[in-house]
């Protein structure tokens, strides 16, 4: 029998300390400030300034679409009343395109159209333009958020707030058109009535929807578009990794161009008509002392309009900064500052003082010819770019 043996010596293990946690790394948020961690490599791509204007709206810019169901206006006139109409007038009913016109002008018709038209204006004048059909850019105010020192989470809470206050503002006006679409729906019968007495035997019952089906038809959509490039794109071949990346680049590019033409357009119209508002007031006035003459005080206030949109929707991103279309913009409103203390009181210092009339007409139509031929060349717009110091 075996002597018992000692315990054995209990020999101490270290303990696993636990690691240190690892520093968290923020990955940048999508398409702002840097570079979004789901493009290609800088190497699969040309070089591009992350500062300019095509790479601010990448980085900004968030996708919606606005659409909008409709009745439709017309409806080719087919079977015996063709043939009778092109009896009438000795023609080959195979050879005619027969149109009605189911509605015609109805109250509650032109009320849906007032409402759809408030709609589009309001979600345009809340987003920059976009090439893709129906799709425009919601810009994100990236003067509210601190890239560099909030998380990626705050940075996202941040961007949903945006969103949500753009999304909120845009569901009053669509709720003004649903109101438009129930009075109509609650009228129908009557639109009905109007049309049956317009276009008598050429009247089908079967081309009008029923009452019910008007809120499904008359739809009011704002929905959000992504606008990224999804992230199996890093896992393809680079040389189609690359190709990709210049098309969804391009997009942007074609944004940045559009909403140049746009601003350029806009201020160039409002300058105009209120040169030729003033040169009309003063030949109604010449024509007859006594006569009426009409300069509102809209006509200024859309100038400054323009101008404010100039700055908040292409300057604010790059676009057109530092040209010389910037220069001459910023003189045309130094001009008609100059004139009056305050945007109210110039309106009616036009109307009562010719001098000044002549001197706004003489130096707004000469900045008017400047701005087309730095915005115009060879007869198609081109993009300005910042002229190139002196010397370089």
């Amino acid at each position: 029998m075996r002597p018992p043996q000692p315990p054995a010596k209990r020999v101490p293990q270290a303990v696993e300390q636990p690691k240190p946690a690892a520093k968290r790394v923020m990955a940048p948020p999508r398409r702002m400030l840097k570079s979004d961690p789901r493009q290609t490599s800088s190497l699969d791509r040309p070089a591009r300034d992350p500062a300019g204007p095509a790479a601010r709206l990448q980085q900004l810019g968030r996708g919606f679409k606005l659409s909008f169901g409709t009745l439709g206006q017309d409806r080719v006139i087919e079977g015996e009343a063709r043939q009778k109409m092109a009896k009438s007038v000795d023609a080959d009913a195979n050879r005619l395109k027969l149109i009605k016109r189911l509605y015609d002008g109805h109250p509650a018709i032109r009320a849906l159209s007032a409402a759809r038209g408030a709609v589009d204006r309001a979600f345009k004048a809340q987003t920059n333009e976009y090439p893709d059909r129906g799709v425009r850019l919601f810009m994100v105010d990236a003067s509210k958020i601190d890239f560099d020192q909030w998380t990626v989470e705050q940075i996202d809470k941040a961007v949903a707030e945006q969103l949500t206050e753009f999304m909120q503002y845009m569901d009053g006006h669509r709720q003004t058109y649903r109101q438009a679409v129930e009075k109509l729906q609650a009228q129908w019968p009557l639109v009905l009535a109007a049309a049956k007495q317009k276009l008598r035997e050429l009247y089908r019952e079967s081309d009008y929807p029923l009452a019910s089906e008007l809120p499904v038809k008359l739809y009011c959509n704002i929905e959000p578009v992504n606008l990224s490039v999804s992230g199996e794109c890093q896992h393809l071949p680079p040389a189609l990794r690359q190709e990709v990346m210049r098309l969804y680049e391009a997009k942007f590019d074609q944004a940045a161009k559009m909403q140049e033409e746009f601003v350029i357009s806009l201020f160039s119209k409002n300058i105009e008509d209120m040169i030729n508002s003033l040169k009309q007031y003063d030949a109604t006035k010449d024509a007859d002392p006594k006569a009426k003459a009409f300069f509102t005080d809209a006509t200024v206030f859309k100038v400054h309009a323009a101008w404010n949109q100039f700055k908040q929707k292409a300057l604010k991103y790059g676009i057109l900064k530092g040209t010389a279309l910037e220069k001459a913009f910023q003189q045309a409103m130094t001009t008609m500052q100059n004139l009056a203390g305050k945007t109210s009181s110039l309106p009616k210092l036009l109307r009562e003082d010719r001098p000044t009339r002549e001197k706004v007409v003489e130096q707004m139509s000469h900045l008017s010819e400047t701005i087309a031929k730095l915005a115009v060349k060879g007869g198609r717009r081109q993009l300005i770019l910042p002229s190139k110091p002196a010397g370089s």
